[in-house]
């Protein structure tokens, strides 16, 4: 299936997801920069020169369907934080990039990796999704353990995960009637 972005002008479980654009620069590169946000991820462009080069050189991936990065707004168009998907090919896909402001409200990040891997699984057709997780970001890694994800590698640094679709929407429907919201399927 391809992928159509105009289908992201969705507001579901108290959030709306937008693709990145070259004005969200100034926004990234604060985030990811962040003291304590940055902790965990990997280096990014510290200008915001850097970081609109390197939209626009992800936008090229976009345009090709190999990536796609998100922004994650409130109703009120307040600007929470970013995830992304990457690496897809043969019905998988990579999450990251999955940093949000401290003061987001309480489970937003959380709703924002369900509505994300929901897009990978119901639009972009994937069948698992990989992700790494630094072995000192305990909160994080918990919350990835908690879906029951098939530990495919590690390193000194970080923990290597495959999630598969079923084991995905187990825990994703107790998260979502944890933050009162019911399932909403993007097909």
């Amino acid at each position: 299936m391809s992928f159509c972005a105009r289908k992201l002008d969705l507001c579901i479980y108290g959030i709306t997801i937008r693709l990145v654009e070259e004005t969200d620069a100034p926004f990234i590169v604060g985030l990811r920069n962040a003291p304590g946000l940055s902790k965990y991820i990997s280096e990014s462009a510290s200008t915001n020169y850097d970081q609109v080069k390197w939209i626009k050189e992800y936008k090229q991936r976009e345009s090709l369907g190999k990536e796609y990065y998100f922004v994650v707004e409130d109703r009120l168009s307040n600007t929470l934080g970013t995830i992304r998907l990457y690496n897809l090919s043969n019905n998988r896909t990579e999450v990251g990039s999955w940093v949000f402001m401290k003061n987001a409200p309480s489970g937003a990040a959380i709703k924002a990796y369900i509505f994300c891997t929901q897009i990978a699984f119901e639009m972009l057709e994937c069948r698992s999704s990989l992700l790494n997780v630094r072995k000192k970001n305990i909160r994080v890694l918990r919350f990835h353990l908690s879906f029951n994800p098939k530990i495919i590698d590690e390193d000194e640094q970080d923990l290597y995960f495959e999630l598969d679709k079923d084991d995905f929407y187990k825990r994703a429907f107790e998260l979502l009637s944890f933050y009162g919201f019911e399932y909403q399927s993007l097909d």
